[in-house]
């Protein structure tokens, strides 16, 4: 699937895909979401959570 289909399915600009891709924003849940939905990753899999952090 290519840059652009994606960001199709998922419905943003490729160039907001490309800005997330590369580390410059980070997408919200909702884009987390979908991205998540259309490549059919579980959710879980976007997000590292150890037990020993510390929660401020």
């Amino acid at each position: 699937m290519t840059q652009e289909e994606l960001a199709d399915k998922i419905k943003i600009a490729p160039r907001s895909l490309s800005e997330i891709e590369n580390g410059k924003c980070s997408p919200n849940a909702i884009i987390v979401y979908r991205i998540a939905k259309v490549l059919e990753i579980p959710l879980n899999e976007f997000y590292s959570f150890h037990e020993k952090e510390k929660v401020l």
